[in-house]
């Protein structure tokens, strides 16, 4: 339900800003004062409040009352990716873009740069890479192994073909069009939800624009994850990764297939292996991604990943183990 005043508008918003928020009342007011100060005006703001238990509603209803394109919609507890979901539903722009409540963008060009370049190359999609503030305030712009597509060292558009990549979905601006016109939505899970919104629509869109500079600042400043207590957020990542492997399976992706096996080894080794995250259900979510990986590299790929599907193998029978050790 929208709890701020209708207002009227000379025309569509270019950009509608969709903010998925749970428990932000620490920086939900920053966040908004940042985006007020975008340059591109013409811009809606959507913040979704995912069930929160604290004053994070209160505070952008304040924020609302200084600035009318501020919307607060409000959702039982269902995860980022539903919020995203009923933001997309209520949104008016030509553009969708998304912001987590704690980040923000590198400057206060970036909507207008992105948003112009779209109309430019009247493409669906355009992004650029990603900046990341490290707990110390450093700011690092670096990335390698299966995470060097966060970054483009040149501008210019793109074949996903050639891209296949999936994290990082929040770098670009997608064609509401684009959206509502192949239906893709976030699944409801609580982990890895955007993944599979990022390779869903960019497969549809089948190329983008991209832009060398950074385009979304990522503030690195969560406290560690105890792993122990998120099953279900686990068993979620490992559900996603295998929907991730399918599509990169049945649409002939390598590349995807590869980064998403490498996104496998990375969560299991910080949830399972080191967070001691045990469950049948966990195990069992596990397995289901092991099955997929192993036939899909065995049956096509595997003269792609020889390296990796030398160990595949042994690496599977002893992640097996671990849950009955």
């Amino acid at each position: 339900m929208n709890e701020t005043s209708q207002h009227n508008q000379p025309m569509a918003p270019a950009v509608s800003v969709i903010i998925p928020m749970y428990n932000a009342e620490n920086y939900i007011s920053y966040c908004l004062n940042k985006l007020r100060q975008q340059e591109l005006s013409n811009i809606e703001i959507i913040c979704i409040d995912d069930g929160s238990t604290d004053h994070t509603a209160e505070k952008v209803l304040n924020a609302a009352q200084a600035d009318p394109r501020i919307r607060l919609l409000r959702q039982e507890n269902a995860g980022p990716g539903v919020a995203r979901n009923l933001g997309m539903d209520q949104a008016h722009g030509q553009y969708i873009a998304f912001l987590d409540a704690d980040d923000e963008y590198p400057n206060n060009e970036t909507l207008k740069e992105l948003y112009e370049k779209a109309v430019q190359s009247k493409l669906s999609i355009v992004g650029g890479s990603i900046i990341v503030r490290q707990p110390d305030g450093r700011l690092d712009d670096t990335f390698e192994g299966e995470f060097d597509g966060q970054q483009f060292h040149s501008s210019g558009p793109i074949q996903y073909s050639d891209y296949q990549y999936d994290f990082g979905f929040y770098r670009f601006i997608y064609s509401r069009e684009l959206i509502h016109h192949n239906n893709i939505r976030f699944p409801e899970l609580r982990y890895f939800e955007d993944p599979i919104f990022m390779v869903k629509a960019f497969w549809c869109a089948g190329s983008f624009f991209a832009i060398e500079k950074p385009t979304y600042l990522y503030n690195c400043t969560h406290p560690n994850v105890n792993w122990k207590t998120k099953t279900t957020q686990v068993i979620d990542i490992f559900r996603g990764i295998r929907e991730n492997l399918c599509f990169s399976a049945e649409n002939h992706l390598p590349r995807l297939h590869w980064y998403t096996i490498s996104h496998f080894n990375l969560f299991y080794n910080q949830a399972v292996k080191r967070g001691r995250c045990y469950s049948y259900k966990v195990e069992l979510a596990v397995r289901a991604a092991c099955q997929c990986m192993n036939r899909t590299l065995a049956s096509q790929w595997r003269p792609i990943a020889v390296p990796f599907y030398s160990g595949l193998t042994r690496f599977l029978t002893h992640l097996m183990r671990t849950f009955h050790a």
